[in-house]
């Protein structure tokens, strides 16, 4: 931990209460710059919020990521299974009908975009799929 410097609060007022010339704005700053905080605890504590905005990003990402792993029995999974099974069937009518008839442009190629997406996509998804280890659910 890095070292705080103690503050040693001198309630000595005297000094500026003797001059006849303070005003009063005078004299309460005089005894307020007595008690502000030295330069090395405002470093210590802008780290400690520095440090507490990290943990809490750091819990909010591990909580996105616990969110996003999904159970195999999920419905979240069956509907990315259900949109897989959609896909599959598109890819299995277009691309036979894109390479027998030449089709160039059209809602075929945007098909098949969409599906070579998808595809893509389901790659990165399968890596939040949780799966069975001796009878029991690991996420």
């Amino acid at each position: 931990l890095v070292p705080i410097e103690q503050r040693v609060f001198d309630r000595d007022f005297s000094r500026v209460t003797e001059d006849k010339n303070s005003t009063v704005d005078d004299t309460i700053s005089a005894q307020m710059a007595h008690f502000r905080p030295s330069n090395s605890l405002l470093r210590v504590a802008a780290r400690s919020n520095i440090f507490a905005l990290c943990v809490h990003l750091w819990t909010f990402a591990y909580k996105l990521l616990e969110w996003s792993v999904m159970s195999p029995i999920s419905p979240r999974l069956a509907i990315l299974d259900l949109i897989s099974g959609v896909a599959l069937c598109m890819d299995m009518t277009v691309i036979p009908f894109i390479l027998a008839w030449d089709v160039e442009g059209g809602p075929f190629q945007i098909a098949l975009m969409t599906t070579v997406v998808w595809w893509t996509l389901n790659i990165f998804f399968n890596f939040f799929i949780g799966f069975y280890k001796q009878g029991e659910v690991v996420r």
